[in-house]
């Protein structure tokens, strides 16, 4: 079957694929044809879903004959996260934010090694919270502060101090 890819330029090119064949020889066609590293190769339906390459022949993902499939290039690096700091740490005052780079599937001792790296707050004594797309919230395990985030809306942050002193609520920037 012949299907089109628009390429990262704009213009269209036809390439001649296997209704049976997997992605993976759909992305060595288009690397011989336009030189676009079969690795670095992303492709979408025009309505904007991907094609898996686990996800069986193109007919298996519906893909037709004379459709049009979108290329784009696979993102290098990772995203800016934002970490809020609810205690101090050696090189980063509380409430202030630091920013890592790190991709979705970054494994959590990765993720801290990168803060650590950041705030110089060693990895054993962090307590790291997902807050959000691309927020988290970090606190020192060794404090007496407790930390909870409810709700994502109002952004609201509770630290939770010893038995001793009343909760303070604290507002997201």
């Amino acid at each position: 079957m012949r299907v089109f890819v628009r390429d990262l330029g704009g213009s269209t090119v036809a390439v001649d694929a296997g209704g049976s064949d997997g992605l993976e020889q759909l992305h060595a066609a288009l690397e011989a044809r336009l030189g676009v590293p079969a690795q670095e190769q992303v492709l979408t339906t025009l309505g904007g879903r991907p094609l898996r390459p686990a996800g069986g022949g193109l007919r298996a993902q519906g893909v037709r004959e004379a459709d049009t499939l979108q290329l784009s290039a696979r993102l290098r690096g990772g995203q800016p996260v934002k970490v809020r700091l609810l205690t101090p740490t050696p090189q980063a005052e509380s409430g202030t934010h630091v920013t890592v780079e790190m991709e979705a599937d970054t494994p959590m001792h990765a993720v801290k090694a990168r803060l650590a790296a950041a705030t110089g707050l060693a990895v054993e004594h962090q307590r790291v919270l997902l807050a959000g797309m691309g927020d988290m919230v970090l606190a020192d395990k060794r404090t007496n502060i407790g930390v909870s985030y409810c709700g994502s809306t109002n952004n609201l942050y509770f630290a939770t101090l010893p038995a001793t002193e009343a909760p303070v609520e604290r507002k997201a920037a």
